[in-house]
This record gives structure tokens, C-alpha cells and sequence, in this order.
């Protein structure tokens, strides 16, 4: 099963933590 996931950077988390979950993201496929 696919989803789309929209990842803004900004919304309050450190841009650290947004390129963690997009490697987490593209990892799990």
C-alpha cells in the first residue's frame, strides 16, 4: 500500500530532523 506524504521544512522542527524522516521515508519505500 502507497501513501504520499508531504514533508514541509519549517513547521517547527530543526532541518536535522526533517532530512532524518526524509531518509527514513525514502528508505521504507
Amino acid at each position: 500500500m502507497k501513501h504520499k506524504v508531504t514533508l514541509i521544512p519549517g513547521d517547527g522542527i530543526g532541518p536535522e530532523v526533517t532530512e532524518a524522516t526524509r531518509r527514513v521515508l525514502e528508505a521504507t519505500g
